[in-house]
């Protein structure tokens, strides 16, 4: 038997893991779902794996729906606002402080980027990666032209945190397109 202070040790790692997992899992099935439109892309590198590069269209945004007198810089945490539309919702406004929370509001929390230039803020999301199964076939193989259309679909809290709940291949879910 190990002695007790192996278990002080291991026991808090263990705690967190789970923790984060079941956070992560707890906004997947509480959270609202928002479908976003994602850019052309570019395929996979071979080199780094078997996942999709995401860039959502919500990463680069007007500076006229930025909400507050100041002038957020890089590196700093912004609260996009979405408004449902169809087939995508859209950005609304770009708060520098959490707005207050209320049940029709829909707001993702973002980080300004690098490369700003006049009328336009670059935002990153911790969403940016759709990793495909070893056996799963690959939606961007194939000439540009005929590539299918990707959306992505996440599940958002109320403090603005994301998770990644599916993509969707020309608005089927990535399970079935795949079939």
């Amino acid at each position: 038997m190990s002695p007790w202070w192996y278990w002080v040790a291991v026991a808090p790692q263990f705690a967190l893991v789970g923790g984060l997992a079941l956070y992560h899992e707890h906004l997947l099935a509480t959270g609202r779902e928002v479908v976003l439109e994602v850019r052309p892309f570019d395929p996979m590198d071979v080199l780094s794996g078997r996942y999709l590069a995401l860039p959502l269209a919500i990463e680069v945004l007007d500076r006229g729906i930025l909400v507050g007198a100041g002038d957020p810089r890089p590196g700093d945490s912004v609260w996009v606002e979405l408004a449902a539309g169809s087939p995508f919702w859209t950005p609304v406004a770009v708060h520098e402080q959490s707005p207050p929370a209320s049940p029709d509001r829909v707001v993702v929390r973002g980080e300004l980027s690098w490369g700003a230039e006049a009328g336009r803020l670059y935002v990153r999301y911790p969403i940016d990666r759709f990793y495909i199964p070893e056996t799963g076939d690959d939606p961007t193989t194939g000439p540009l032209a005929t590539r299918p259309k990707l959306s992505l679909v996440v599940r958002v809290a109320s403090n603005g945190a994301m998770a990644l709940a599916d993509l969707r291949v020309d608005g089927v879910p990535y399970a079935r397109w795949r079939r």
